[in-house]
């Protein structure tokens, strides 16, 4: 059986990802007109590649879905995937609205990803919302996911034996 669910950007993470954005192309349109009327070129370049470098960071790491099978969790990205392996029984539960703290990653640009700590615990999340979270324990390694049906994943992954 094998079950896909989608991953949705809550309110924070589409307002952080507009503006960011927006914000970006209005300083590097200032730069261009300062850049090529009164000097080199070098600041133009340099603040390009920050300037779209930094959002597109963030949208090649953005949760598209989260793929449950037998084995584990696939989190589908827009550039690549990453596996959760899963042997023997996981412990997993939803979080309503938990503490988070990023620690490295994004923290709403195109949604959440990379290590936080949340509840006080050492996670890699990979989710576009804060809250309704679902966190996995596997071993010795947490992940907090935020898929769209939370009550939905939970009863997939225990149909399939990984909860």
């Amino acid at each position: 059986m094998i079950m896909e669910f989608k991953a949705p950007l809550d309110g924070l993470a589409k307002v952080v990802t507009a503006g960011v954005v927006i914000l970006d192309a209005a300083v590097l349109a200032i730069i261009w007109h300062f850049a090529t009327t009164e000097g080199p070129l070098w600041p133009l370049f340099l603040s390009a590649v920050i300037l779209i470098g930094v959002p597109l960071y963030g949208f090649l790491g953005m949760v598209r879905a989260y793929v449950v099978d037998e084995g584990g969790i696939t989190v589908k990205r827009v550039l690549g995937s990453r596996r959760i392996p899963i042997v023997g029984r996981a412990e997993a539960r939803i979080l309503e609205r938990p503490r988070i703290v990023r620690t490295l990653g994004s923290g709403g640009l195109f949604g959440y990803f990379g290590r936080f700590i949340v509840e006080g615990r050492k996670v890699t999340v990979y989710s576009g919302r804060r809250d309704r979270l679902v966190l996995i324990v596997t071993g010795d390694r947490a992940y907090a996911l935020g898929p769209d049906d939370p009550e939905g994943f939970l009863e997939t992954l225990r149909t399939v034996g990984l909860a």
